[in-house]
């Protein structure tokens, strides 16, 4: 690999799709309860906002991750108890979310699913 790691990692956050339905939807939201006004100094504002909290919560899973990895580098069988605790936990609240969502669960026995 002959690209900068810091140029591979600008280039992997621009791609990533993952946030282009997050900030749709923030947009969305914003625009309904008319917080977010079609200006073009809000527009920026929200922009570089936008630009910013994605900057610095990159920074949390790169800086965190790596402090995390390192504090526990010694151990992998403790890494992988930590890795499968957090998705055992997500699938649990997921699980949660998904039964007592009386919509979501009615729609799947409807479907006979």
């Amino acid at each position: 690999n002959q690209v900068h790691r810091f140029f591979l990692g600008m280039f992997m956050c621009a791609i990533n799709p993952v946030q282009i339905p997050f900030w749709f939807g923030w947009s969305t939201v914003l625009f309904t309860k008319n917080i977010l006004q079609a200006k073009p100094a809000q527009y920026n504002m929200y922009i570089i906002g936008i630009g910013i909290g994605t900057l610095l919560g990159n920074c949390v899973f790169i800086f965190g991750g790596k402090w995390m990895v390192q504090r526990i580098a010694n151990s992998q069988q403790y890494l992988n108890w930590v890795i499968g605790g957090i998705f055992t936990i997500t699938a649990i609240i997921q699980l949660v979310k998904m039964l007592l969502h009386k919509d979501g669960v009615s729609k799947f026995k409807e479907k006979g699913v």
